[in-house]
């Protein structure tokens, strides 16, 4: 007994002492002039509304003929109102736009709610003012009165390791005809889009999640699949010309990219590695069928297969690194800019402490670094201290389980044998609503005793236990990651260590190093760079074709190409069999690191083992 009350105590000492400490080596460090900043809430700036593929892709299903530019307005409309908002401080983390509740999700607690949250108005779109039905829908049949339908059923040649696609395909003429005809509106806007459009900037608000609900769908590839099934049709059927402008089209909107002006979303980023790939199939096949021997030197031709810049890798990094600003952003500004308390008379004890981060945590409310550190701290002391509201909490709650126990299996004892699914599940809602609203009056009591709203509790916590030191810190390891010369190379977790390992301190590069965001930039670096292999495969092939380069000579040519013949990653020359034809360099030993229909089809062959082309013998 005396051995616990030891504990206890020093248990209590050591967490004042961390708290005491940590408050006062927070309160040394002063918000950077470059982070308060980068901070400052902007509008999106006027030059990424012309001519931004962006803007015309969240309208391409838009029914009217001003589809192109719709949406322009409303993204200035919601940057407008949601920076207001943030402005008026109406938001806690990352859940200001459209709160999503982790436990408590009712609806008679409106005002805690309105309290946490301010009240949300919704963003403008235009599925409020026009019915949802009349926008444009991609439209595919059934093949062959199939049960599910797929993009391949259309475009064939999107099996990687798949022979004789193109027959295939002209055996299916009928359907695929009808597709296109059913989709021909779709496929006419995202010709005019392309051409139309100069750069691909994503529009994200200062509010990352609200933006989240705006990005263009990915059901473009599909679209683009279809666009280039139509390309293949038509020139296979002797009309070259269309046929090569359609796959021109797709290259331009591959390289937009890449435009010095863009700076698309990773999603988009990851869904073109895919694209590139379906272009590079379609013209391995087109030169298999020797249907592309009458364009060879034709300008269009070599603009589709010429290599990418090699420079590419720095877009990609520009664009993790834009994201990473972004949800850097969305968690901390409100610690760093409004969650400050103007309630300079309030105490709260440590058990007052805790009940009120666990309050927050169970609203789903993202706390600061600091402020979860000390939830874990009062956590564990909450296990053994003698905290009254703590105890008459946990007291009620389990209270309500043997109720709800108790009721569930009375029910249970007074049906019938037949299982009454709809019945019980009827039950547990109501006993959920019913434990939810006992801890709903819980909380309302309390923090009417301690003088304080959530929101004054929350913004009284940041100002004694501010993040300060470490949000420093974190926009510190952005600015590294900014630097050009690191932007331009591969970003590697051994390399992004090894450059921030003398600058950062310990626990902020622990907690970088956690994030997705840290490891994309090594794993979108190597998928972008992976499938550049296949399409320096077909450019070689196209160079072997329209030179006649006979195969005794494929060694010496392969030499003189210089790292256009080497694999990305390993820098190894790719290998030529003369007796099969076969120019090869082994897939990456990880899927992810391929493109999704390659994965997917490694995943159901393991023969699957190189990115690969057949060269024709001279």
């Amino acid at each position: 007994m005396l051995n616990g009350l030891i504990m206890k105590k020093i248990a209590s000492i050591i967490l004042l002492l961390a708290n005491i400490v940590y408050a006062q080596t927070e309160a040394s460090y002063k918000l950077t002039p470059e982070l308060d900043e980068f901070m400052t809430l902007q509008p999106i700036p006027e030059q990424y509304f012309e001519h931004n593929a962006y803007i015309g892709w969240m309208g391409l299903t838009y029914p009217k003929d001003d589809w192109l530019s719709i949406y322009r307005d409303i993204f200035q409309i919601n940057d407008d109102a949601l920076n207001q908002r943030i402005n008026d401080g109406r938001l806690l983390t990352n859940y200001f736009a459209n709160p999503r509740q982790a436990i408590f999700q009712i609806d008679n607690n409106k005002e805690i709610l309105k309290d946490l949250f301010g009240q949300d108005n919704g963003l403008m779109d235009l599925y409020g003012s026009i019915d949802p039905e009349s926008f444009l829908h991609f439209k595919q049949g059934a093949l062959d009165n199939k049960r599910y339908r797929y993009t391949r059923d259309f475009f064939v040649c999107a099996d990687y390791v798949g022979n004789n696609c193109l027959a295939e395909m002209k055996e299916r003429r009928e359907y695929i005809l009808t597709t296109i005809q059913d989709n021909q509106l779709l496929l006419n806007r995202f010709k005019e889009l392309v051409e139309s459009s100069q750069y691909n900037y994503a529009l994200f608000y200062n509010d990352l999640n609200a933006s989240l609900e705006t990005v263009p769908s990915s059901g473009m590839m599909k679209l683009i699949q279809l666009y280039l099934t139509d390309a293949m049709m038509k020139i296979a059927d002797g009309e070259v010309n269309e046929g090569l402008d359609q796959l021109v089209i797709v290259r331009q909107w591959i390289d937009l990219m890449f435009h010095e002006k863009s700076k698309a979303s990773l999603l988009h980023f990851f869904v073109n590695i895919s694209v590139t790939q379906f272009l590079d199939q379609t013209i391995n096949v087109l030169l298999d069928e020797k249907l592309l021997n009458d364009v060879l030197y034709d300008p269009r031709l070599i603009f589709i297969v010429r290599p990418y810049r090699e420079n590419i890798g720095h877009k990609l990094n520009e664009v993790v690194l834009f994201e990473m600003k972004q949800n850097f952003k969305d968690f901390a500004y409100g610690y760093i800019k409004i969650y400050h308390s103007t309630k300079a008379d309030v105490v709260l004890t440590e058990e007052d402490e805790y009940i009120v981060l666990s309050y927050l945590k169970n609203f789903g409310v993202i706390l600061s670094p600091v402020l979860e550190r000390l939830y874990d701290m009062h956590f564990a002391t909450a296990k053994h201290a003698d905290w009254k509201k703590v105890h008459h909490l946990q007291k009620s709650t389990q209270s309500i389980d043997k109720i709800w126990f108790n009721v569930v299996h009375q029910a249970q004892d007074l049906r019938t044998y037949t299982a009454d699914e709809e019945s019980e599940l009827e039950l547990l809602h109501h006993s959920h609503e019913y434990f939810l609203q006992v801890l709903n009056d819980w909380y309302s009591a309390y923090f009417q005793s301690i003088g304080m709203t959530p929101k004054d509790a929350l913004f009284y916590l940041n100002d004694r236990y501010p993040s300060t030191y470490f949000y420093n810190q974190y926009f510190k390891i952005i600015e590294i990651i900014s630097l050009e010369e690191n932007l331009k190379q591969h970003l590697s977790v051994h390399k992004l260590n090894e450059l921030l390992k003398d600058s950062i301190d310990e626990e902020t590069l622990s907690f970088a190093q956690a994030l997705t965001v840290y490891s994309n930039f090594d794993n979108y670096w190597v998928r972008l760079y992976e499938q550049q292999n296949y399409h320096q495969l077909v450019y070689l092939k196209y160079l072997v074709i329209s030179g006649q380069i006979s195969s005794d000579n494929i060694p010496e040519f392969l030499d003189g190409m210089g790292n256009l013949a080497r694999n990305t990653m390993t820098k190894k020359q790719y290998v030529y069999d003369d007796e099969t034809g076969r120019l090869f360099t082994p897939l990456p030993r990880q899927n992810k690191h391929l493109p999704a229909h390659i994965k997917i089809a490694r995943l159901y062959d393991g023969s699957i083992q190189n990115f690969e082309v057949i060269l024709p013998k001279y």
